[in-house]
């Protein structure tokens, strides 16, 4: 059986992605199509801050820009509007964390004896065609990753740590860097449900749960002053209030299926897990996702979307892979365990506003998938070492990697 080891790849994989990584850097790389015109706008609207900071601040929501205010912050921090090289480099070099910090979690979740697989799949982060524009050319959303990496960290050592006297220190890290996340990028404080059934209600403990709120209400209190008393409602070009949950929920199964894809070809024996209430519960959803099933922003909608609707128009085949993405997704990621659940409900509901991007669940999908979800298929990868299975998975995204960027070379 070939299994991974030194001589097949540690010293090639890595110092290669590392340079691709570099060089994309030097060519202006973006794979996504619209990291470089985000960056431009935190850049105009950094350049707003310097006439008065506190005024900037309290009339944010006029300013057209609904990434946190914390962003653009930064921004100014490093004086990007007049010379944005240093905030891209640090961008750059920072966002170098994040393969790190997910060799990190993947070691403190299945110890320390297959660093070899980590290190390879870790390394999967650099064909991520988002995380590498967003490191390029930054905005929120890899500095909120590296936060959330670490929140992740400290939920795995608190885990680890149950009914330990250093148990309550994690779970006071685990917050604070999820509350960090959210504030740089909103959005992620709803893994703070998730967190907070794995950590309080799945293991209650009264003291905990105390010191829990007490933690929250703490580090949350300036954003809900900011948000509801002060009334910046900066996200409000993104809400709208025609959202269909329906149709955000069947996209977001399409692009979870996505991602999964490799796996359920390397792992075809856990879809044959019979359950009638798992295909029962699928079909009244795709049922729903079917009549109801209703997008119409001209850009976004992931890749199955774009692909089958926007430029083959086979809407019959859009829908038959919506079932079958349904039907996968909800027997692959095993949610009869509760956590699994509330994990992918989560994701249901970081596009809650009127557009849908594949990006959001990129790579954090990825990270969440290895570190979050408790998947027998996951410890089988890791542990049969198996360099076919590991290699398909990296030929499957850098597949996906060399689409986005051949698309918005000359496509777009």
């Amino acid at each position: 059986m070939d299994t991974i080891n030194k001589k097949n790849f540690i010293y090639y994989v890595p110092a290669f992605l590392v340079f691709s990584y570099l060089l994309g850097f030097v060519l202006g790389e973006d794979s996504t199509g619209g990291a470089y015109d985000d960056f431009f706008t935190h850049l105009k609207t950094s350049k707003e801050i310097k006439n008065n900071y506190l005024f900037f601040l309290l009339n944010y929501d006029e300013y057209g820009n609904a990434h946190s205010p914390i962003i653009i912050t930064i921004f100014n921090l490093f004086n990007a509007a007049d010379n944005p090289i240093i905030i891209r480099l640090f961008s750059l070099v920072s966002s170098l964390l994040i393969p790190i910090l997910f060799f990190k979690c993947l070691e403190q979740k299945f110890g320390s004896k297959n660093k070899l697989v980590y290190v390879y799949l870790s390394c999967f982060i650099f064909v991520s065609p988002y995380f590498r524009s967003l490191a390029f050319w930054p905005g929120s959303e890899n500095l909120a990753i590296i936060f959330f990496l670490f929140s992740i960290y400290f939920y795995l050592k608190a885990l680890k740590n149950i009914n330990k006297n250093s148990e309550l220190k994690y779970i006071f890290l685990n917050i604070f860097f999820i509350a960090f996340a959210s504030y740089i990028r909103p959005i992620y404080c709803l893994f703070s449900l998730f967190f907070f059934y794995k950590l309080i209600l799945n293991n209650y403990n009264y003291k905990n749960f105390i010191y829990y709120l007490i933690f929250n209400i703490i580090l949350s209190a300036p954003a809900i002053y900011y948000i509801f008393y002060l009334e910046v409602y900066f996200f409000n070009i993104l809400i709208n209030s025609n959202i269909n949950f329906i149709t955000k929920i069947g996209l977001s199964y399409l692009v979870i299926f996505f991602y999964l894809t490799p796996f359920i070809l390397i792992y075809k024996k856990y879809l044959y897990k019979k359950s009638l209430i798992t295909i029962f519960s699928s079909l009244i959803l795709f049922s729903f996702f079917f009549i109801f099933f209703n997008y119409q922003t001209s850009t976004g909608g992931g890749f199955y979307y774009h692909l089958l609707i926007n430029y083959f128009k086979v809407n019959e085949i859009f829908f038959v892979l919506s079932l079958i993405a349904i039907l996968s997704v909800n027997f692959f990621l095993n949610l009869e365990k509760k956590s699994n659940l509330i994990l992918l409900a989560t994701f249901f509901l970081l596009e809650l506003d009127s557009q849908f991007y594949q990006e959001t669940f990129d790579p954090i999908f990825f990270i969440a998938l290895f570190t979050m979800f408790e998947l027998n298929f996951i410890k089988s990868l890791i542990n049969s070492k198996k360099l076919k299975d590991l290699n398909f998975i990296f030929i499957y995204l850098s597949a996906f990697y060399f689409v986005s960027l051949y698309k918005n070379l000359f496509l777009i």
